[in-house]
């Protein structure tokens, strides 16, 4: 058992009902609720939670459709060009600004206001990346971000302590490489663009920039090059040091094939985002550990990005889909998906007993709801691939440099 919400969610969902939500009750009139979802991974809790709300909600369906998370705002936006939007949709919080633009989401202050501040307790900081001006039009429902797994055998025959700088994590992946037959790190392919991603706000707030990064006012590259040439220059490094699993083609490794290597112990640290850590467990035959990517700057400071998986609410949709997703961010429904799926809550009032995860909780305070790669979509697009370019040949630093500072001029004239 990983955690413990009272009262039990077991009774109360034999009531038919979960605590601090009032059901619909009886309906005059059938409700149906229209909701995509793009965690196709998670597909048997899904469908299992929807069956719990459907019985806690008599004469409400919810309509399920899946995507794939890579074309999730694509059918999204297809849809509400359509004029047949959803009534409900997985998205992240963080990212909803396109769709205020076509002010295509409820605004959900009023529903976190009626309850003297139940709902928001329960959603806990996170929700603010849900907020778009003086309104939230999103909310969160797990965190997600990267970290580093390890193998805890290979650290501690080797004595070596979780790196908190880059200077440790070099010297660290180096003695990896020296003293054992193991690659130090792998990074799957489309995420191999996480190497420098983390860097990038640590360094805006060296520079003392960090409060215009996070309005959205990014500087003039000429001013704090430094931002955008430091990372790239690292990640080049690692590549050219070997430190990468794959060699030459560390650029293209399958996710199936990264997990195998993991588990195989042919690699000692594996990237990947902390919702994975109970698979990534099972897989391994030995201890693995969990720790944040190091700092770049000194003193350490740490900036996780990634964010939250949570939910959107159509303009239209009936108050029936704001139960919805009231219902599945309850305390009680956080714990069973810690329990059953593994997913990192964002509710502060879940206990959790697994240390991992209880870590990956008080990680959340190092989230930010801003980041430059969040700038526009083409800044993201570019920093998904810039990386692979890099350690390919394709591009030099100095022309990503110049790349991502146009990006960034034509990202501010819009």
């Amino acid at each position: 058992m990983m955690s413990r919400v009272k009262p039990l969610i077991s009774l109360l969902l034999l009531l038919g009902m979960v605590c601090t939500l009032a059901p619909v009750g009886a309906q005059e009139e059938e409700v149906t609720i229209s909701y995509l979802d793009f965690w196709t991974e998670l597909e048997e809790y899904m469908l299992e939670s929807i069956a719990m709300f459907e019985e806690a909600h008599p004469g409400v369906t919810v309509e399920r459709t899946t995507a794939p998370w890579n074309e999730a705002e694509t059918v999204l936006k297809t849809n509400i060009a359509g004029g047949t939007p959803f009534d409900v949709a997985t998205y992240w919080p963080m990212y909803l600004s396109s769709f205020m633009e076509l002010n295509a989401l409820k605004d959900l202050t009023p529903y976190i206001e009626a309850d003297d501040g139940a709902w928001a307790a329960d959603l806990g900081p996170l929700m603010e990346l849900g907020k778009y001006d003086d309104g939230y039009y999103a909310v969160p429902f797990k965190s997600i971000y990267a970290v580093l797994y390890y193998n805890k055998e290979v650290f501690e025959e080797l004595g070596l302590e979780e790196p908190t700088t880059i200077a440790e994590f070099e010297a660290v992946m180096q003695t990896i490489q020296d003293e054992t037959d193991m690659a130090p790190l792998v990074v799957k392919d489309g995420t191999t663009g996480w190497i420098v991603r983390w860097m990038f706000p640590a360094l805006a707030d060296e520079a003392g920039v960090w409060e215009a990064w996070k309005n959205g006012e990014i500087p003039a590259a000429g001013e704090t090059e430094d931002i955008y040439r430091r990372p790239y220059e690292i990640a080049q490094r690692w590549f050219d040091n070997g430190f990468l699993y794959g060699g030459e083609g560390a650029a293209g490794i399958s996710r199936d094939e990264v997990e195998i290597a993991f588990g195989n112990r042919e690699v000692a640290i594996l990237a990947e985002t902390n919702s994975e850590v109970q698979r990534i467990k099972d897989n391994a035959d030995f201890e693995v550990g969990v720790m944040l990517f190091p700092s770049i700057v000194e003193p350490p400071a740490y900036y996780l990005f990634g964010g939250a998986d949570g939910f959107f609410v159509g303009a239209d949709a009936p108050d029936e889909a704001v139960e919805f997703i009231k219902f599945m961010t309850s305390p009680e429904m956080q714990a069973w998906w810690l329990d059953n799926a593994g997913t990192t809550p964002i509710n502060p009032q879940v206990e959790i007993e697994d240390p991992v995860v209880a870590g990956f909780v008080e990680w959340n305070q190092y989230l930010y709801p801003f980041e430059f790669y969040s700038v526009s979509p083409e800044i993201s697009r570019y920093i998904d691939t810039s990386v692979s370019e890099l350690w390919t040949g394709r591009k030099t630093v100095d022309e990503i440099v110049a790349d991502l500072e146009e990006l960034r001029l034509e990202a501010l004239e819009g």
